[in-house]
């Protein structure tokens, strides 16, 4: 990738360490990138490989790598970088799927691409401060509010989680607020396979339950996404290997 690239990657205003990190990723996955597939790759579709794989390689480590990972995913969105890449992915939740990402990272990131990303860019929001390693992590606790809220096209509280995520103390006390607990989440039912395993299909709620699923099952179950949980309430296919 060019230096024109590598700034539009690494925006001026991200912290020195994003900065380092980001770099540091790029130079590792474009190093890959040309030892398996030599020089001659189109340019979009060596920022689509590269860009994934900056994703891959952050989730091995942990801190501002982690962090780094929302700024990669801010312009990939931007670009719309999946539809390059040789996989020939439709969306960047395909995208980001394929980076092996646990669900709750994948899940945020594809929010921040998708929802995000875009309503701070055309609403004049500079959007690197909240994706630093100081608040990335308190943001992700508001996104269930955040797109709630810009799907209503509701500004003044898009403004107010805003100035609670850089205000708050703590990740723990954005979660406190913003991440109610619930009693019930919709409506399952389970099939046995035949094979060893149970299918569970679940009809959630709304959006929100769908996330809070998907945290709830994070590391315990094997799932995919059935459904967009945009299209419809939100259905998820469960494979459970008892």
């Amino acid at each position: 990738m060019s230096t024109k690239d590598e700034m539009a990657l690494v925006p001026t205003t991200a912290a020195r360490e994003i900065s380092t990190a980001l770099l540091t990723l790029l130079d590792r996955a474009n190093t890959q990138l040309v030892t398996e597939r030599g020089d001659e790759v189109e340019a979009e579709e060596a920022e689509a490989e590269i860009t994934l794989r900056m994703l891959c390689l952050s989730e091995k480590d942990r801190g501002v790598q982690r962090a780094a990972q929302s700024f990669v995913i801010a312009y990939v969105s931007r670009n719309q970088l999946w539809r390059f890449h040789p996989e020939g992915f439709s969306s960047l939740r395909l995208f980001v799927k394929a980076a092996g990402l646990s669900h709750g990272t994948e899940a945020d990131l594809v929010a921040l691409g998708d929802v995000l990303v875009p309503y701070f860019d055309n609403h004049a929001i500079e959007i690197a401060p909240y994706l630093s390693d100081k608040l990335w992590g308190k943001l992700r606790e508001a996104i269930p509010v955040l797109r709630r809220a810009i799907k209503d096209n509701n500004e003044p509280k898009v403004q107010e989680v805003l100035t609670d995520v850089r205000k708050a103390t703590s990740r723990q006390a954005v979660r406190t607020k913003y991440r109610k607990k619930r009693t019930r989440y919709g409506h399952g039912t389970t099939y046995r396979l035949g094979d060893g395993r149970v299918l569970l299909v679940a009809i959630l709620d709304d959006e929100d339950a769908v996330q809070a699923v998907i945290r709830r099952l994070n590391g315990a179950l094997e799932w995919d996404l059935l459904l967009n949980p945009n299209m419809v309430d939100g259905v998820l296919k469960l494979g459970v290997d008892e």
